[in-house]
């Protein structure tokens, strides 16, 4: 996925994703390290202003999902992102397009705002 560089080193950001359920179960992602084929290492997560540092937060439940109102590993006790982030809080009818969007929108400092 395309990231602002400013944000993102390389320009990119790898995710893999784990989609068991979906799309009646929303969908998990953590930043990959294609090479390696493994978690990307934490120094080398995006950071930056506004939702980059908090949605690409590897000390947030052991770096093994991002903190998102899409993300599975994120929306149990958040549940006020609902009201707040209606466009992306997962829904069955949602597709992996809402995640990707998000995170796209994260690296590339646009709309949301994730607290």
């Amino acid at each position: 996925m395309q990231a602002d560089e400013d944000l993102v080193a390389v320009g990119k950001v790898f995710l893999r994703f784990t989609a068991d359920g979906y799309p009646q179960a929303a969908p998990t992602a953590c930043p990959w390290d294609m090479k390696k084929n493994c978690r990307l290492d934490p120094a080398l997560w995006p950071k930056g202003p506004g939702n980059v540092t908090r949605v690409f937060n590897p000390g947030w439940n052991n770096g093994v999902a991002l903190y998102a109102p899409c993300d599975r590993m994120a929306m149990p006790g958040h549940e006020s992102w609902k009201p707040q982030f209606p466009n992306v809080w997962w829904q069955p009818s949602c597709t992996i397009v809402v995640y990707l969007d998000f995170v796209y929108s994260c690296l590339n400092r646009r709309k949301y705002a994730v607290t």
